[in-house]
């Protein structure tokens, strides 16, 4: 089974070969990548270009549009996918070489399976691991994002159904999970570290994550309109909306207190 690996790239000079290498290491043989060029103004299209030279790369196209966001970029290569599954990674995250390959091999023992997540490292120091198969409802989903874009991997007849809002800047990846988490099938985290998130903390650091505000709004927007479309009851919305508002103040005070320790050690 072939899988389409989409990897969205916005000015990604310094990772995008480090990002693509790790695709081509990777102990699973039947994959294609897309690289959506979003528009980039640096010269990470000139660098990919001199790399699938030098390597004679077959199995990978570069697909250029104007700077859209990363959303329109991802469904964008999902136009053009011809895999049997979609595979996503943002272009300064690498994966471990078994990652699709262990991906596959899941899908193949669950064949109600339509969301796949895996565990992770921040870096080279932080591990983010969950059980050995952490099944995720729509119930816990609500309270906590377990999916990390860059560790997924769907089953392309999903995208029939569902794409990612183009016209939501923040935490439209939790709303397309909440989405195919509502169609009652299996989603899965596996407890397999699998990938390599970039070194900088998954919110409060720099790009969309940096706007704690903007991210918590949308992630409110999301829940609400998980419940307006009778998902879940209203007792669920409300605890999910109150527990969501904690987090948001908790992040607040992680983010001060990180960017205090920044300040001192300058």
């Amino acid at each position: 089974m072939l899988v389409s690996v989409i990897i969205p790239v916005y000015n990604s000079s310094q990772t995008i070969i480090g990002c693509i290498k790790s695709v081509y290491k990777q102990t699973y043989p039947y994959i294609e990548i897309l690289v959506i060029n979003d528009g980039s103004t640096d010269n990470s299209v000139i660098i990919l270009k001199n790399y699938i030279e030098e390597n004679k790369c077959k199995n990978i196209k570069i697909i250029n549009q104007e700077n859209k966001g990363p959303s329109t970029a991802r469904n964008n290569g999902i136009a053009y996918a011809k895999g049997d599954f979609i595979a996503f990674l943002d272009s300064d995250d690498e994966w471990y070489p078994e990652k699709i390959e262990k991906q596959i091999k899941y899908f193949n023992m669950n064949n109600d399976l339509v969301l796949l997540g895996t565990s992770y490292t921040i870096g080279s120091n932080k591990v983010n691991k969950y059980k050995t198969e952490n099944k995720i409802t729509l119930n816990k989903l609500i309270y906590k994002n377990y999916f990390i874009t860059s560790t997924v991997l769907c089953p392309r007849w999903i995208f029939d159904i569902y794409k990612f809002n183009a016209a939501q800047k923040y935490s439209e990846d939790y709303l397309l999970w909440l989405q195919i988490a509502t169609l009652k099938k299996k989603c899965v985290v596996l407890g397999d570290i699998l990938t390599k998130m970039n070194s900088k903390p998954l919110f409060g650091s720099a790009g969309l994550s940096a706007n704690l505000w903007l991210m918590e709004k949308m992630e409110l927007v999301n829940l609400f309109k998980i419940y307006k479309e009778r998902h879940i009851l209203i007792f669920q919305y409300l605890s999910a909306t109150i527990y969501s508002i904690l987090k948001y103040f908790r992040r607040i005070i992680i983010s001060f207190v990180n960017n205090c320790k920044k300040n001192i050690s300058k």
